[in-house]
């Protein structure tokens, strides 16, 4: 089945205005009882309106009774994801207001919102997700299909740091391991990220900050390894001023 995109001819009526958002013809069309029914890639009118921005329309929907807010795609996707992937903060504070919303909905490939939100281009408006997400509760813990949890994200996209320290103060898992046994920490040396490592290295303490330096992956590689590889110059002297073994792979 084709997931790419929407095919017209398997939207229904009230996936259609959601779409394009006629909230008048929508009102209509739910006061008929019309029925929501999924298109080619398991997507409802809601998906539609968050996808399109259409914040009024998605509020109809809700306050309709009969969408539930949770609703997944054929590739698991609900709502929520969508409105995150859309960088639409307004959508997604609509969605946070309902009490049944899943916010700890999880796609078995991109992971949580969380995961979403360290990804987007814009760095600002990832961060303003993320801060909304984690104070209505997000666990920031949750890892995504390779194993990475939103720390391991922060370290790789964010050059800034925000994002890095606000989930260490939020309750972030410093040590954790991805599917190839990479910490936050190693993801920050690869990237380059000197602003994420200071952050970490800062908000630990002093057994941890050991451990944190002198772990290595699965495949045997430690922080130094991955900062020298990737020629991260400021990372290399980051690691030695906190005695990183020179000597270790």
């Amino acid at each position: 089945m084709d997931f790419d995109e929407t095919r017209i001819d398997s939207l229904n009526s009230l996936s259609a205005a959601a779409a394009i958002g006629n909230c008048s013809l929508l009102q209509k069309l739910l006061s008929e009882g019309k029925e929501d029914h999924q298109d080619n890639r398991g997507w409802r009118a809601i998906h539609h309106a968050v996808v399109n921005k259409h914040t009024h329309c998605l509020s109809l929907l809700i306050h309709n009774g009969k969408t539930n807010i949770n609703w997944k795609s054929f590739e698991e996707i609900s709502p929520l994801h969508l409105g995150v992937k859309s960088s639409h903060l307004p959508t997604v504070e609509t969605l946070l207001n309902v009490p049944s919303i899943d916010i700890n909905c999880l796609n078995p490939f991109e992971g949580s919102c969380l995961h979403l939100a360290m990804g987007l281009e814009s760095i600002d408006i990832g961060f303003a997700m993320l801060k909304i997400l984690v104070q209505r509760g997000a666990n920031v813990n949750l890892k995504n299909g390779v194993g990475e949890t939103p720390l391991h994200l922060a370290c790789l996209f964010d050059a800034s740091g925000d994002s890095v320290k606000f989930l260490l103060q939020h309750g972030a898992d410093v040590l954790a391991l991805d599917e190839d046994g990479v910490t936050p920490f190693m993801m920050g040396c690869e990237s380059n990220n000197s602003s994420s490592l200071k952050y970490l290295l800062e908000f630990v303490d002093t057994k941890t900050r050991s451990k944190m330096i002198r772990m290595k992956s699965f495949r045997g590689h430690s922080a130094l390894y991955f900062a020298v590889m990737r020629g991260a110059a400021e990372c290399v002297k980051i690691l030695l001023k906190n005695n990183a073994d020179v000597n270790e792979k």
